[in-house]
């Protein structure tokens, strides 16, 4: 038997949700810095802009930014589960899956975790709130079948044999639990607000973007520094 499963992670994707958004804002606040200094009007703004989106690989840019998110929401776990009473178990990013079309799926991350951290996990978060968890994301309604009990008895005993869309329930909960005893706040809004803005808060973003530029991208952010300096030495 395999040492380590395969997990989803929570994550909304990138298809217009505020993980897109975040590189959407890198590029207005460098228009908007650039601009009180060069004018709107500047050509080099509007070359700017139009390589953003040509000159930058962004399912490279993606993949880094999902590695980021596991490798944060490790670091908070570390920091946070034991405060919860729970073990602090060890996520590895594995890849991300992006849909050719984006019409009923989205994009999504998946970790390695140990059998025995998936064990500890279902040993110790709470059963009866995994049920709920359980009857809340696999109840089919309009619009949605699920393909999965959502009844906890009729789930494996063994975490062993959870596949990964089972284990992403279970960390879901074992998430739950930590945002409710140490953050006062909801998973979705910790999934998409506090890890979101942490991830992208240590500049990053920025070093996604320029390892992931095109040679013409690259050199149309040292024209606009260049343009900057030239300008802010004229003013002396």
């Amino acid at each position: 038997m395999n040492d380590t499963l395969e997990v989803g992670i929570p994550f909304a994707g990138f298809y217009n949700s505020a993980h897109d958004d975040i590189f959407n804002r890198w590029l207005e606040y460098e228009t908007e810095i650039n601009a009180d200094i060069l004018g709107d009007d500047c050509e080099l703004l509007e070359k700017l802009e139009d390589s953003f989106f040509s000159g930058i690989n962004w399912q490279a840019a993606h993949n880094a930014y999902a590695r980021e998110y596991v490798e944060t929401l490790q670091h908070w776990l570390k920091e946070n589960a034991p405060f919860a009473c729970l073990p602090v178990i060890s996520l590895e990013f594995k890849k991300l899956t992006s849909p050719r079309e984006y019409n009923f799926r989205t994009d999504e991350i998946f970790a390695s975790i140990s059998v025995n951290d998936a064990r500890a996990m279902l040993e110790s978060i709470d059963r009866q709130k995994l049920a709920e968890c359980i009857k809340e994301r696999h109840t089919s309604c309009r619009g949605f079948t699920s393909f999965y009990s959502n009844d906890l008895e009729e789930w494996p005993a063994r975490a062993a044999s959870f596949d990964n869309v089972q284990l992403e329930t279970l960390l879901t909960c074992y998430l739950s639990q930590i945002c409710h005893e140490c953050e006062s706040v909801d998973l979705s809004e910790f999934l998409h607000w506090q890890l979101m803005e942490e991830t992208s808060g240590r500049g990053d973003v920025d070093n996604i973007i320029f390892s992931n530029a095109s040679r013409k991208f690259i050199e149309i952010t040292n024209a606009i520094f260049e343009a900057r300096e030239e300008e802010a030495g004229s003013k002396l």
